[in-house]
């Protein structure tokens, strides 16, 4: 799911995965891991992945 929210005069974004854990440990997507460890290392990929948008969207603002 993704939302938009208005907050002053910018937009908060808000991405929401969902049926993690319906993705059997074995398969591919998982790289093996429990659960828990799987979606840490996707909220990194994440915060990675965000943080290169922002840098992005900084540079092009200037």
């Amino acid at each position: 799911d993704v939302r938009f929210e208005a907050v002053g005069d910018e937009t908060r974004v808000t991405v929401e995965h969902r049926g993690w854990d319906e993705i059997p440990r074995d398969h591919v997507a998982r790289h093996g891991f429990e659960l828990m460890l799987f979606q840490r290392r996707v909220a990194e990929h994440w915060r990675v992945l965000l943080a290169a948008f922002e840098a992005r969207a900084r540079r092009d603002d200037a």
